[in-house]
């Protein structure tokens, strides 16, 4: 893991960490985040379609946060959200919901906004993986 670190106005300091599972921007009293956004299509299941993300922090999984799925860029459209299962995952499976991304989009963003004590963290996931 990269860490990069700066000041900013009343001596607030902002934590940017690079890890191998996406981006986590933070201020120096949340605590880091880790998301892992897995790809639609898994080789290993073919014919099951759905984005699922893994939200974890040092400790282990993180249970009842809410992630949302989104398209990717700087507008991203929320395409729908779930909170975290006892093992941080949280899945969009719906059908319909699935369709666009897969018709338009050659990836999605698995996104935690983060809360009074993690911080935010964002990954995307391609379409197809193991």
């Amino acid at each position: 893991m990269r860490r990069l670190s700066t000041m900013l106005a009343a001596g607030a300091v902002l934590a940017i960490a690079l890890t191998a599972s996406g981006v986590s921007v933070a201020d120096e009293h949340l605590i880091a985040t880790n998301i892992y956004a897995h790809p639609i299509i898994k080789l290993s299941e073919p014919g099951n379609f759905f984005m699922m993300a893994t939200l974890s922090d040092a400790d282990g999984p993180l249970a009842g946060k809410t992630v949302d799925f989104k398209t990717p860029g700087p507008l991203g459209v929320v395409i729908c959200f779930d909170e975290t299962d006892d093992a941080g995952v949280a899945i969009c499976d719906d059908p319909a919901t699935l369709a666009p991304v897969l018709q338009n989009q050659a990836s999605y963003v698995a996104s935690f906004a983060g809360d009074e004590t993690h911080a935010a963290a964002e990954e995307r996931a391609g379409l197809i993986g193991e």
